[in-house]
């Protein structure tokens, strides 16, 4: 029997063995596979067999799970399946079909090309259904595929071995030069490693050896290998790995050493440490294809300088075409056709950030450390950078002292330790493209950031200048120019003078810079800044928040690792590319998110327009006085107080003191004639309001000390009580005086409610009108002294308002202090009794301010009025500026 007829043979015993054993109800999910003890000694430890017949009619049904020998079809009731659902019931039949791809049904076959002798030995898998032939078929379908695995059939060990292609018999060797055909001039073949996506090749390869061809390095490039070095080379990667590598590279983060690891892997499952690693020659492959690549899609391998001569000559960053452009996307005469209300289209918005996790650990010396490109990306010249940024000291002194966040100064110098760059400083346009990149030295330092500007400005500077023609003038006069950053309240200030010093070439620019703070970080910042730097207050800034700074740093920041064990000049390099990819996604997803952002804009147009015509129908008297109003900042004259048209004014929300003073002054002006008692109604209302806050301050401590019991709490508590116990019969002597006829029914009541054992002096009702019904206010005659609380009243809201909004920053930032810098337990008790402390004070206020408005509602306030609100947890969330802005923010009617 022919080993072929021997072979067919087994492999049917083997079906009918496993058909057998799961027809006796082996389950869905378990395949038994069991070998027959007669097997022809040539496979004795053959790969899994496969369930296919040897005739080319096609293969056999499968086994399935049911046991019938046919491939189960589902049932209407499986179309609705979940893909967990469908892989379980169709595991078995999976699991056959992916063992009969370790095998091939016309192994051992006479091969196609019937020269005798030749038997169907050899596979590849990298070909999609290749079907299985002799070596010298396989060399001949694989002339220019050299870097296909030849999976050769061992006669004796009865499984595939893998070989490349030049181990095959005959010892084939790759041709170059001549795109695939015969060269009549062949050098002697000599042995080259080939790095491939599917691993690492030990091949053979011929050169050109014709007149006048290429070198060898041109050779292998035209045959889309790119050799690892340039002179003599002895390895090539090709240009699909490298491909892919450099996508994955983009998108995943993956590094060089990981990828390297997985050719291994591919080349042989099993001793991959005996295979080649390529990991110094792919480093160094790939930083050139870096430059190439770049180069070649920023249009530089096409003299794109000369189609667009305005921009930096060499410019590899992938730009916004959104942002407007002299001479490319705006034209000088259309400039005159803008009218004031859309100048916004030309807006040109700056933003920049620190980033603090793109450092670098210091490294030794290494003659090839140097950028690849130059200073033409976002990087400059490190050279150029070096020498500018030596003349400053290290630490010059600078704070910000406006900041909450205190970023420039707060930043924990031992996290540095053994680094010589200690983060990067970006600056970019408003749709997030990045525009250059500086390195930091210990903080986020005014010339560093004024470099990174200034290179980002110089990308539109083709002769080293701005010629300051009439046209360019005429530009950036037209241009919004606006500039964001966490510190611009302390960074602006003396900027024009910093860049007329040292970068007068972008000086022109600068001057027209409108700073402004992101509208997050712009909440911790004093009072002062919200009406300077907000964009919220600033003509013309449209939906800019400037928040954008921030969103490419969690993709930029997965390359930190990696980047921080790198020479720098790779490191800016590896940057520059990952910069550009996310400028390039930023720009193909441009037109989509524009549109979305325009239909959006449609609509929040329709529903401001009718709440902003609904305001000028009940405003409509200050309608002509409020729109001559001066919408700019202005400085107050002897203090640094911004005043704005946009900003409350203390005078205009009374406090409850600034009522009570105003009603004593209007008493002492009436006529001797009015009633003596009269005069002591404003002091018994003063006296009531502070009885409340008092009531309300022993009121939560006590409940406060209910949920945790402390001696402290108790003594503070007990310590109010006494002082409550003297105002009360302070304000009773008050309260007879003023209000005599209520007497009896107070004294009354109180007897009644002292009786109780629950009864505590902070329950104590004080009996002011807005504690009668209307009926009763009106039958015991105290409607004008109703008249006088309500507005002591207004006065104490304000005042609870205002306490409420110190109450929740102070609560917020202590929060967040703990959850930050909290570390060991006598810390963490410590800072946790604050945090408790500032939340009760919170909570305290909003119930006092609860209490106020229940009071106002009693003397006739309507229920939905707007200018006291009620008041929820949700009322007093604020966000944190450790927390991004939401997506959609700045869609929201109420913000």
């Amino acid at each position: 029997m022919s080993n072929a007829a021997s072979y067919r043979k087994w492999k049917t015993q083997a079906d009918a063995a496993r058909t057998a054993t799961q027809q006796r109800g082996t389950g869905t999910r378990s395949t038994s596979f069991v070998v027959p003890t007669t097997s022809p000694k040539r496979t004795q430890t053959a790969a899994p067999a496969s369930s296919t017949t040897t005739t080319n009619s096609g293969p056999l049904p499968s086994a399935t799970s049911d046991g019938t020998g046919t491939a189960a079809k589902p049932c209407a009731d499986d179309v609705d399946d979940s893909v967990v659902d469908q892989f379980q019931r169709e595991e078995g039949r999976l699991l056959q079909l992916f063992l009969d791809s370790f095998t091939d049904p016309f192994m051992l076959e006479q091969c196609a090309c019937g020269r005798t002798g030749h038997q169907c030995t050899t596979r590849c898998n990298d070909c999609l259904q290749y079907r299985i032939s002799c070596s010298d078929c396989f060399v001949s379908a694989h002339q220019n595929l050299p870097t296909h695995w030849a999976e050769v059939w061992q006669d004796g060990t009865g499984f595939f071995l893998r070989h490349d292609i030049s181990a095959l018999a005959g010892g084939f060797a790759f041709q170059t030069g001549h795109r695939g055909r015969p060269c009549p001039r062949p050098s002697s073949a000599r042995t080259f490693t080939i790095v491939d996506v599917n691993g690492i090749h030990s091949t053979k390869i011929r050169f050109c050896g014709c007149s006048g061809s290429d070198d060898h390095v041109a050779q292998l490039m035209r045959s889309k290998l790119f050799p690892a070095t340039f002179v003599d080379p002895k390895m090539a990667f090709t240009f699909s790995v490298l491909r892919s590598f450099y996508i994955h590279h983009l998108e995943s983060a993956q590094a060089a050493y990981n990828f390297c690891s997985g050719l291994r892997h591919l080349t042989d499952e099993v001793f991959y440490e005996r295979v080649a690693n390529p990991y110094p020659q792919l480093r160094n492959a790939f930083k050139f294809w870096r430059v190439l690549v770049t180069k070649t899609k920023q249009g530089q391998a096409h003299g794109i300088d000369h189609l667009i001569p305005s921009r930096r000559k060499g410019n590899i960053i992938v730009l916004c075409p959104a942002c407007p452009e002299l001479y490319l996307n705006v034209k000088i005469e259309d400039l005159k056709k803008i009218p004031r209300e859309l100048l916004h289209i030309l807006l040109r918005a700056w933003t920049t950030d620190g980033n603090f996790h793109a450092n670098k650990f210091i490294k030794n010396t290494d003659p090839d450390n140097v950028s690849l490109f130059k200073g033409l990306g976002q990087f400059p010249e490190n050279n150029v950078f070096q020498l500018y940024i030596s003349e400053y000291p290290k630490k010059d002194g600078e704070k910000s002292t406006c900041s909450y966040l205190n970023a420039v100064n707060k930043q924990d110098q031992k996290k540095f330790k053994g680094m010589d760059i200690t983060g990067v400083v970006n600056t970019q346009c408003a749709h997030v493209f990045i525009l250059a990149s500086v390195d930091l030295q210990l903080g986020e330092r005014y010339s560093n950031t004024d470099y990174a500007v200034a290179h980002a400005i110089r990308i539109w500077i083709a002769d080293g200048k701005i010629s300051m023609s009439m046209n360019d003038e005429e530009f950036l006069n037209a241009c919004i120019q606006l500039f964001s950053y966490d510190i611009s309240c302390a960074y602006g200030r003396n900027a024009d003078t910093r860049f007329a010093k040292h970068f007068p070439d972008v000086a022109e620019v600068v001057k027209r810079f409108q700073y402004l703070i992101p509208l997050v970080h712009v909440q911790n910042h004093k009072d002062d800044c919200m009406y300077r730097y907000s964009s919220a207050y600033t003509e013309h800034a449209g939906h800019f928040h400037g928040e954008t700074a921030e969103h490419a740093w969690p993709y930029v920041n997965q390359y930190g690792p990696q980047c921080r064990q790198m020479n720098n000049g790779h490191r800016q390099d590896t940057y520059i590319g990952v910069y550009n990819h996310w400028n390039f996604k930023k720009m193909v997803n441009m037109s989509s998110q524009l549109t979305t952002e325009l239909n959006r804009a449609h609509i929040l147009r329709d529903q401001k327009r009718h709440a902003f015509l609904n305001l000028t129908k009940l405003y409509g008297d200050n309608y002509e006085p409020w729109n001559a109003l001066d919408r700019t900042f202005k400085v107050k004259e002897g203090s640094s107080e911004v005043q704005s048209v946009y900003r409350h004014s203390k005078s205009k929300v009374p406090s409850q003191d600034q009522i009570y003073q105003a009603m004593i002054r209007d008493l002492h002006n009436e006529t001797p004639s009015e009633s003596p008692s009269k005069a002591s109604a404003p002091v018994l209302l003063n006296e009531g309001m502070s009885i409340w806050k008092l009531q309300q301050d022993i009121q939560s401590k006590q409940a406060q000390h209910d949920d945790h019991p402390e001696k402290r709490l108790k003594e503070d508590t007990e310590s109010l009580r006494e002082q409550l116990k003297k105002k009360l019969l302070s304000f009773r002597r008050v309260q007879r005086a003023v209000s005599p006829q209520i007497t009896d029914y107070v004294a009354q009541r109180l007897a009644e409610c002292s009786k109780s054992e629950r009864f505590r002096l902070e329950d104590e009702v004080l009996y002011l009108p807005s504690d009668f019904s209307a009926s009763d206010i009106i039958k015991f005659e105290l409607t004008a002294l109703g008249e006088l609380e309500r507005k002591i009243l207004e006065g104490s809201a304000y005042d609870a308002l205002s306490q409420l909004r110190r109450d929740v920053q102070f609560y917020d930032s202590l929060a967040g202090l703990k959850k930050a810098d909290c570390h060991g337990q006598e810390k963490h008790t410590r800072e946790r009794a604050r945090v408790n402390e500032a939340r009760r004070r919170r909570d305290n206020n909003m119930a006092l301010y609860t209490k106020i408005r229940e009071a106002l509602i009693a003397l006739g306030m309507p229920k939905d009025d707007e200018t006291f609100l009620p008041m929820t947890m949700s009322s007093i969330s604020r966000k944190s500026t450790d927390v991004k802005r939401a997506i959609g923010d700045t869609y929201l009617l109420n913000r």
